[in-house]
């Protein structure tokens, strides 16, 4: 992910990447992975790392920060990050249209509301500052 426009550096690093640095997880790292969704089918078809296991890898992430740069500075880097979510896509796209396995439960509308309802309980339930 380009991040250049924001002066902080070229890319993010994704987390998992084992030649990463230190100081690439003080500016910024990736947890993404190609073709989850917030139904748990889609990253199951995947073979991806689901969104709940992102959310994991950035609990991870937070301690791993806090050692490197403690407790304030850790707090400051948090509270003045940028945080992207993009989810969704693939969950119409594969889980639903292309599986066919989803269609059977459900209409489109009837779906659309199922994924409004698991990103609104993502967001609920993932308070991004809370590192406990």
């Amino acid at each position: 992910m380009s991040v250049e426009a924001l002066g902080i550096k070229e890319f993010l690093p994704a987390y998992l990447d084992p030649n990463i640095q230190p100081s690439d997880l003080v500016t910024g790292v990736c947890f993404a992975s190609s073709g989850s969704g917030y139904d748990p089918l889609t990253s199951k078809s995947a073979s991806a790392i689901s969104l709940s296991g992102q959310i994991i890898l950035f609990k991870e992430y937070i301690g791993k920060l806090k050692g490197i740069v403690g407790e304030g500075r850790k707090n400051f880097i948090l509270a003045n990050s940028v945080f992207l979510v993009v989810q969704g896509s693939n969950d119409i796209s594969n889980t639903y249209f292309l599986s066919h396995f989803r269609e059977l439960q459900y209409d489109v509308p009837s779906y659309t509301d199922l994924m409004l309802a698991s990103a609104s309980n993502f967001l609920k339930s993932n308070c991004l500052f809370n590192d406990g």
